[in-house]
C-alpha cells in the first residue's frame, strides 16, 4: 500500500491496491484524513511518528501500527515513510504500508509456545526446545533452555543458528539415522519414535528416544522437550524422552 501525505494528514495520493486492500476505492479515500483510517489507539502515536518525519525531512522512518479496513477489521502494518519536496511545491510524506497482520500472529504464537515450554522446562531436568530445518537441509534451535548443556554439552546460543554441535554429540553409528529421520519429519510433517546414542560431557554414552511432533506448516518448525531420567531397566541406563 502507497501513501502519499501532507503535514496535516490529509490523503493526497493512494493507489489502487492500498486503497482495495482495506476495501475502498481511491476516490473514496483522497481527500480523507489518514486519522479515518486508523484506530483511535494509535492516532495519537502515528500523528508523532509523522511530525517527526517532517521536522527531520533528510530520514527515512519505520513503524508498526494498525489501520481500520471499511468493515471495521484491524490489520498490522510496518510502515516506512520518507519526506520529498519539489522546488517550490508542498512537503509531502511518501508511506509505504507493508501488510504483518498474518507475520505478526505467527510470532505472537512462536512467543506464547516459547513462554510456555520456558515454564515447563523450569520444573523438569532436561529443556525445552524450537527445531528449523531450513531450505538448505541445514537445522537449527532457534530456542533452546538452558538444559540442553547438561545433556549435550553445548550452550543455547551454540546451536541457534547450526545444529552441529548436537550432531557431534551423537554416536557415529547413529547419526545418518538421526538426520535422516529428521528430514523426513520435517518434509512429510509426520514422525517416527526413533532411539540413539549421545556421548554425554561426561563421556558416557547415553541412549535417547526421540519423538518429533508433527511440524506446523504455519510455524515451520517444532517445539518439544527433553526429559532425562534413570530407566528401571537391569543395565539402569540414563533416557533421553523428546516430544
Amino acid at each position: 500500500m502507497y501513501f502519499v501525505l501532507n503535514e496535516s494528514l490529509g490523503i493526497h495520493m493512494v493507489n489502487n491496491f492500498g486503497a482495495s486492500h482495506l476495501g475502498y476505492t481511491t476516490s473514496e479515500l483522497i481527500g480523507e484524513s489518514m486519522l479515518a483510517i486508523l484506530p483511535a489507539a494509535v492516532q495519537d502515536d502515528v500523528i508523532a511518528q509523522v511530525s517527526q518525519c517532517f521536522a527531520d525531512s533528510g530520514r527515512t522512518f519505520k513503524w508498526e501500527t494498525q489501520k481500520t479496513k471499511k468493515d471495521g477489521s484491524l490489520i498490522t502494518v510496518l510502515e516506512t515513510a520518507w519526506v520529498e519536496k519539489g522546488l517550490g511545491a508542498e512537503a509531502l510524506l511518501n508511506v509505504v504500508s507493508e501488510d504483518i497482520t498474518e507475520r505478526k500472529q505467527i510470532e505472537n504464537v512462536r512467543e506464547e509456545l516459547v513462554s510456555h515450554f520456558a515454564k515447563l522446562s523450569r520444573n523438569i531436568p532436561g529443556f525445552t526446545y524450537e527445531f528449523r530445518m531450513r531450505p538448505d537441509g541445514t537445522f537449527h534451535f532457534p530456542f533452546v533452555t538452558g538444559g540442553i548443556k547438561e545433556i549435550y554439552g553445548v550452550a543455547p546460543e551454540a546451536v541457534a543458528e547450526d545444529a552441529s554441535p548436537i550432531f557431534e554429540r551423537c554416536h557415529p553409528d547413529d547419526l545418518e539415522m538421526v538426520k535422516q529421520e529428521l528430514a523426513r519429519c520435517s518434509e512429510t510433517l509426520t514422525s517416527t519414535p526413533i532411539e540413539f546414542r549421545v556421548m554425554a560431557p561426561t563421556g558416557k554414552i547415553i541412549w535417547v528416544k526421540q519423538i518429533q511432533p508433527s511440524k506446523s506448516k504455519r510455524m515451520e518448525a517444532s517445539f518439544g522437550m527433553v526429559l532425562r531420567w534413570t530407566s528401571p531397566i537391569a543395565s539402569h541406563r540414563k533416557k533421553v524422552l523428546c516430544f
